[in-house]
């Protein structure tokens, strides 16, 4: 598994460490292929003790519906779940961004953990129904937006309206008339950096293919202006 002693590492090679270990690999393809009739997800807690990342196994929703309830915990470096193309939200819900704050909060208040706030990281497996399946991630990129996310996700109020704001954003792109949605990942990934951008949060999204194999490979920034992936240095 994987020791995270290196905070000077970018992003992008943090993400690539992550998903280069073994076991995350098969967990993220599990995902790629289970995830299409409901969501799936699973979890990389960090142990305190030896600062390893231990992958969770599968998880999947009790109840066999189409919307998984990851717990997360004070541990809790990486969250990832699954979407399929045939679902309306095809990036990260409102919920899903304030299950970041919930694990600083979580962080905040347990005494005995080594996760670090900028070690957070929220991981979507997208199931498109060409085939070109992707991998997507959401990073703090500063303490200060880490400290602003906790605040949101622990005042009710504020939690509700930032839930809304998205959910309301993304219904914009849905026509009551025709009763169809017009919506696609990409409006939706500038729905998320309008979002973040009101609420003054520095969080950067990445995405990553699947190579011939299933696996996940080369994790690229997403530039919030252009919607251009950069590359990683």
């Amino acid at each position: 598994m994987i020791v995270d002693d290196d905070d000077d590492d970018d992003d992008c090679q943090k993400l690539n460490e992550i998903t280069d270990d073994p076991i995350t690999k098969t967990r993220l393809n599990q995902l790629r292929i289970e995830g299409n009739s409901f969501e799936k997800g699973f979890r990389l807690d960090k142990n305190p003790s030896n600062n390893q990342y231990q992958p969770t196994p599968l998880l999947e929703s009790a109840s066999g519906t189409n919307h998984i309830n990851l717990r997360v915990n004070a541990y809790t470096a990486v969250a990832a779940h699954s979407h399929t193309d045939n679902v309306f939200y095809k990036m990260f819900s409102g919920k899903d961004i304030l299950q970041m704050g919930l694990i600083g909060h979580y962080i905040n208040n347990t005494a005995d953990t080594t996760l670090q706030p900028l070690e957070i990281t929220m991981m979507l497996v997208f199931e498109f129904s060409t085939g070109a399946d992707k991998a997507f991630a959401l990073r703090f990129d500063d303490i200060e937006s880490f400290n602003n996310l906790v605040s949101i996700r622990n005042d009710k109020l504020k939690r509700d309206e930032f839930d809304d704001d998205l959910e309301e954003a993304y219904n914009e792109d849905y026509d009551p008339i025709t009763n169809l949605s017009n919506t696609d990942i990409y409006k939706q990934q500038r729905h998320i950096f309008n979002l973040l951008e009101n609420y003054n949060l520095n969080i950067s999204l990445y995405e990553a293919n699947f190579d011939s194999n299933g696996l996940v490979d080369n994790w690229q920034k997403i530039n919030k202006n252009s919607l251009d992936k950069e590359p990683c240095n």
